[in-house]
């Protein structure tokens, strides 16, 4: 609206013209480069990153061609050199707003890609890791395993009785408990240890650097705090308890089909045995 007023009185200056647009603009640019580095997607850094820098080199350029026309603007002839200095960085504009483009359908790829990531190696259900995704981290820990000669440990725990808790208090109860009791493990847990659901009721965890004492421990500490779970429904309080079985690498197998049809075999054992327990190689 100044700029307007300005040019309505007949002061069409370069000051006016060019200088207080691009001082506006280049704040703006500024401030979004820095909300971009700063909180920019995590999923996307380095497009972030340029982006960031593709906007700070408009705002050179803008300066750049302030600093040029004023350079040119005095004497005779100054209109072809103005007409040319407005050309040259008008097309220098362009690639720089190219580029920034470029950089926004990046940024966009790498979402998509780190979405379509997360739907095939999460449980939409629980957040945790599905089974394709424990497969790959079994895989990697099986690497270092191998390489470091130690131990680790496969757990899987299933919910006692889950048909039960469905058909009394429904469903939408019994995704509560899943939930609750994913939560509870995923707290629990430590840091290298990975955690997923594998499907159902079923959840599987990988215990790293464990010798068969600490295997059972560890797995024993972790089926009584996912069996602590507790949700709230109109018929009462649902709580429901864990069986467990441990098979431990390479003792009871050294890829994924051995060991874990060991540690199923005494998940089961486990719940012959009455349920709400652990089994292992002991």
């Amino acid at each position: 609206m100044a700029i307007t007023a300005s040019n309505a009185s007949g002061w069409n200056t370069l000051v006016v013209n060019v200088t207080a647009p691009t001082v506006v603009a280049a704040i703006l640019f500024a401030m979004a480069a820095v909300a971009i580095a700063v909180q920019g997607p995590r999923d996307a850094p380095n497009a972030a990153r340029l982006l960031a820098v593709l906007l700070l080199l408009a705002i050179v350029t803008w300066v750049a061609r302030i600093a040029a026309l004023l350079l040119v603007a005095p004497g005779p002839g100054a209109a072809d050199r103005l007409d040319l200095v407005v050309s040259l960085f008008a097309i220098g504009q362009m690639v720089n707003g190219v580029a920034a483009t470029l950089a926004l359908v990046w940024i966009d790829v790498r979402l998509m890609q780190a979405e379509l990531s997360r739907v095939a190696h999460s449980d939409a259900l629980t957040g945790l890791a599905n089974r394709r995704a424990a497969r790959l981290r079994f895989g990697e820990e099986t690497a270092r395993a191998t390489r470091a000669g130690r131990r680790f440990a496969m757990a899987l725990f299933d919910i006692d009785h889950f048909k039960q808790v469905n058909d009394r208090y429904g469903h939408a109860a019994g995704d509560a408990v899943l939930r609750a009791v994913a939560d509870a493990l995923a707290a629990a847990k430590r840091g290298e240890d990975v955690l997923a659901r594998i499907g159902g009721e079923e959840f599987l965890i990988l215990l790293a650097q464990e010798t068969p004492e600490g295997a059972r421990e560890a797995a024993e500490r972790l089926r009584r705090k996912g069996g602590d779970a507790a949700v709230a429904a109109p018929e009462g309080e649902v709580r429901v308890t864990l069986s467990g079985g441990v098979a431990l690498f390479p003792d009871d197998g050294d890829d994924w089909d051995h060991l874990f049809a060991a540690a199923d075999r005494r998940l089961y054992a486990a719940k012959r045995a009455g349920r709400d327990r652990l089994e292992d190689a002991g």
